[in-house]
């Protein structure tokens, strides 16, 4: 689990590999359960899990604020599902 203290690097900004594992760890699940409610396909919905953890692989500075991590995610996985959505051509 990535611990945060005061004045320490971020983990996952500093590009651990561990800690960026234990974030997809514990909200992967969370952000599929999200992305499958919101979009018409599993497939759109595995699609959107992927590009959701590239996001936060390309920007990791957002990961690892206390707090605003799981806040990130779900605004993320709206958007890209809504943006999925419309290019699949099927409501959500």
């Amino acid at each position: 689990m990535t611990t945060f203290r005061r004045g320490a690097r971020p983990a996952v900004a500093s590009g651990d590999l561990e800690a960026f594992a234990a974030l997809y760890d514990r909200h992967a699940g969370r952000v599929y359960a999200l992305a499958r409610h919101l979009c018409p396909t599993g497939e759109l919905a595995e699609q959107v899990t992927r590009d959701v953890f590239l996001a936060v692989w390309e920007r990791p500075e957002r990961a690892d604020r206390p707090g605003a991590s799981a806040d990130w995610l779900v605004v993320l996985t709206r958007a890209l599902s809504a943006r999925a959505a419309d290019q699949d051509g099927r409501p959500a």
